[in-house]
């Protein structure tokens, strides 16, 4: 038997092993940035912009939709799995009833607010992705599922409310603050599924869905001080965020870096 058998005899005996010991990646790229843009309809409450079934005001203003911007860093460390970082932000909006104090204590009642807020929420999400190799993905190439853990970081303010005052004369001395507070930190389950499309050896397509749980889903506001008011805001946005968190379509662009 010939030197060349011998080396062919062995190749055959060792390609599978040295196919999947192959370095994880496209081509050894690794790690990829994307910037995602994703869409969510309006639900159960209003956008920033006043849009949605359930717009602040008497008569309803049609259908809204939400967007949020991602930058997602990613790193394959297996030829079919990868971990990533993402950073994003949104701003929606909702209306909530609450009441203060009125400034002259003696009268009795309290100012009842009917208010128009804004939600920012910037978040930040590890995710781990699968690639599916019966799609032929191969890290970060290809169809995945995905799963993770999201923390959003919600602040309020104040874009426009009516004010019914407990004294005729409420009006000329103003009224207690409404959003002492608006702060607070909502945890959340996602996963979905996407699929990443490489052109010209760089260049990245991605598309794909989410889904999004809280830890807790019937969630109550979690400050135990401070004015009422704050908590009704904080409540609300809770609940208004698991509707938008629920679910989403997204389509991004990046490149593979290295």
């Amino acid at each position: 038997m010939t030197t060349t058998t011998y080396f062919l005899l062995l190749f055959i005996f060792f390609f599978p092993f040295i196919s999947s010991a192959q370095t994880p990646g496209y081509l050894g790229k690794r790690a990829s940035l994307i910037i995602n843009s994703s869409t969510f309809p309006a639900i159960k409450g209003p956008t920033r912009n006043n849009k949605g079934l359930e717009s602040f005001g008497p008569e309803s203003n049609g259908i809204g939709l939400n967007y949020e911007f991602e930058a997602d860093f990613s790193y394959a460390y297996k030829r079919y799995k990868s971990l990533g970082l993402t950073v994003g932000h949104y701003s929606t909006a909702q209306e909530f009833f609450t009441s203060t104090d009125p400034v002259d204590s003696s009268v009795d009642g309290q100012d009842e607010h009917r208010v128009f807020s804004e939600i920012s929420v910037t978040s930040i999400s590890l995710i781990r992705k699968k690639f599916r190799i019966g799609k032929g993905g191969l890290a970060p190439f290809g169809n995945y599922l995905f799963g993770g853990l999201r923390a959003n970081f919600a602040t309020g303010s104040i874009l426009e409310k009516t004010t019914t005052y407990a004294s005729p004369t409420g009006a000329d001395f103003g009224h207690g603050e409404i959003l002492p507070d608006p702060k607070f930190t909502q945890f959340l389950f996602i996963y979905g599924f996407g699929n990443n499309l490489i052109f010209k050896d760089r260049i990245i397509f991605s598309m794909g869905m989410r889904f999004s749980l809280p830890f807790k889903p019937s969630t109550l506001a979690t400050l135990t001080t401070g004015d009422a008011a704050g908590r009704d805001f904080e409540d609300k946005a809770r609940f208004r965020l698991f509707y938008h968190e629920f679910f989403r379509i997204n389509i991004g662009v990046g490149v593979l870096l290295f």
